[in-house]
């Protein structure tokens, strides 16, 4: 049994709202809870499963069905690597976190331009990628090969719609990552929306410089592209203490098609 639970006060100005305070739930992780196992069946091989479920901390309400991040079962070896069936990670967004400024924290980060460019929230959307992080109705594959891990996953049913993900990560004195996915309209064989990452890290001692690069396009229903969006990300930690990091980043994106979408964010943070 396992869980996480993060809740604070939010404080905004100059929104649409005006100026607001409020708890939060999910400021730097999640709020989750689950289960989880394995049994060993000898010769290396292991059984697993996961459920894994989200929640609003500061009601205490699910958010999204009871375990709407995870609820698989695979099976693990450390020679052949993994195979998971049902609803889980996305293996591009875990090889886009290995390299993303800000590791995909909660907020301020690049979990959010992954997730509005991922086709889950279009008109007519594929119900089998859920904000582009949790894909359902998935078999996927896992192995790392040396210094390299490889990641792959394909949901199968058509009428909730395909979604295919790919992501590499390469663990050296500068780490690497590159991811793919895309997502297609349900019934067809048409990607209604595709994103693609490429990405990199570098420890200069108590220092880690981080880099990324994150494309996605979308289609509307009749698979007319309504958006390509560009997202700049570069970040650095500094690992002051062994309990303390400061960390600086800035993420700058674009809409090709649309050019009054852009944005800039700045981000000074302290983690203890």
């Amino acid at each position: 049994v396992y869980g996480m639970v993060d809740l604070g006060l939010l404080s905004t100005n100059k929104s649409a709202a005006g100026s607001t305070t409020s708890l939060h739930s999910g400021g730097i992780a999640p709020s989750i809870w689950g289960f989880r196992g394995t049994e060993d069946l000898g010769n290396g091989l292991k059984a697993t499963f996961n459920l894994e479920g989200h929640l609003d901390a500061s009601t205490g309400a699910e958010v999204g069905p009871s375990f709407r991040r995870q609820s698989n079962v695979g099976l693990s070896s450390a020679d052949w690597g993994s195979l998971t069936l049902g609803n889980q990670y996305s293996p591009a967004v875990l090889a886009f976190a290995a390299t993303d400024p800000r590791g995909l924290r909660e907020n301020f980060s690049g979990l959010y331009p992954w997730a509005y460019n991922s086709g889950a929230l279009t008109t007519g959307n594929n119900t089998n990628n859920d904000v582009g992080v949790f894909l359902q109705n998935a078999i996927a594959y896992n192995n790392t090969f040396g210094p390299v891990n490889v990641g792959v996953s394909y949901s199968l049913e058509k009428a909730k719609g395909v979604v295919t993900a790919l992501g590499v990560k390469y663990a050296g004195p500068v780490a690497v990552s590159a991811a793919y996915q895309a997502t297609n309209l349900p019934g067809t064989s048409s990607n209604q929306s595709t994103m693609y990452s490429l990405g990199a890290a570098y420890a200069m001692g108590d220092i880690t410089a981080k880099v990324n690069y994150l494309r996605g396009t979308n289609k509307n229903a009749a698979l007319v592209e309504t958006s390509d969006v560009g997202v700049f990300g570069i970040g650095l930690d500094w690992k002051t203490s062994a309990q303390n990091t400061v960390m600086a980043a800035v993420y700058v994106g674009k809409d090709k098609n649309n050019a009054a979408n852009k944005t800039t964010t700045l981000i000074l943070a302290d983690e203890y």
